[in-house]
């Protein structure tokens, strides 16, 4: 059974992760490779004797570094990102933009209340929705004001427009 390391760094949307597809306890071999290696290679090194012993010191410790980086690395290592973004749920609003709508006794109602409070609902649920607002009668359009002026009302046009856009 393999094993995945896994280190998580989180900033505000973003969330990296590095996997193996070794066991963890290669990762240990390997850092054991690279004190093996820089011990063998300083450790009463007669033509090192000329060198200080902080300069030895530093050049095994890069050396640890160098060996352990590049068997860490023949474990073929993986980095993930996973990024997250938060959107508004969006709220579609669809008028009959034809002239049927105002043919009756509440005409007045719609080229005129009905606008101030199918504004003032869409302000509101903005708050919580990414609102659009569409009208539907020979065509589909965006719109935030209704005219009452098309012909006919074609609703198969609006499910096909809104297929289209959000399928």
């Amino acid at each position: 059974m393999f094993l995945s390391l896994h280190l998580f760094m989180h900033s505000h949307l973003f969330m990296y992760s590095l996997t193996t597809n070794y066991p963890s306890g290669f990762i240990l071999i390997c850092l054991l490779l690279g004190v093996l290696f820089s011990f063998l290679l300083y450790y009463r090194d007669k033509k090192l004797a000329e060198f200080s012993s902080g300069l030895i010191l530093l050049l095994a410790a890069l050396r640890f570094i160098a060996i352990s980086s590049v068997a860490f690395l023949l474990l073929s290592p993986l980095i993930k990102s996973v990024s997250r973004t938060t959107e508004k749920p969006i709220l579609i609003v669809a008028q009959d933009n034809s002239g049927s709508i105002v043919n009756s006794k509440d005409s007045l109602y719609y080229r005129g209340d009905y606008q101030k409070k199918m504004n003032s609902l869409a302000d509101k649920l903005s708050a919580k929705f990414e609102v659009l607002r569409y009208s539907f009668g020979e065509n589909v359009s965006i719109e935030d004001h209704y005219r009452f002026n098309e012909k006919q009302t074609d609703i198969t046009s609006l499910f096909g427009e809104l297929d289209n856009r959000f399928s």
